[in-house]
């Protein structure tokens, strides 16, 4: 006797389950998922918690998230992006010195000569 598909009538009962469980199932299934892409990829990302997010933040972040059509998670991930990433147009901070200085046309700077040590002051204690 067969059931759902070519699936056999006795394996059926295990087939069935609540709405909790289907939830899990592909709770698990997208879990999985997520894993062996960031194993292909070697994309490991770290998390982070936020607590103690005011209310009106978090619904202002969740309109903006809708207006540009993303996740929440997304919004927060870009916004932080753009505020600790350099632009890609801008120099590094190490690069933009050098630039300011390369119109010296100098190898090593020069060190100047040292000077005498101020005698330290004494402490009556």
């Amino acid at each position: 006797m067969t059931g759902i598909g070519n699936i056999p009538a006795s394996w059926q009962s295990g087939l069935m389950h609540s709405k909790a469980q289907n939830r899990i199932l592909l709770l698990c299934g997208q879990l999985i998922t997520m894993m062996a892409l960031q194993s292909l990829f070697g994309a490991n990302m770290a998390a982070l918690t936020i607590r103690n997010i005011d209310d009106e933040v978090k619904n202002r972040l969740r309109l903006q998230a809708a207006q540009h059509g993303c996740s929440m998670e997304q919004e927060v991930r870009e916004i932080l992006s753009r505020a600790v990433l350099p632009k890609r147009d801008q120099l590094a901070f190490a690069q933009r010195i050098q630039k300011h200085f390369v119109s010296l046309e100098l190898d090593t700077l020069p060190i100047p000569k040292r000077q005498k040590v101020r005698t330290p002051p004494e402490m009556e204690g």
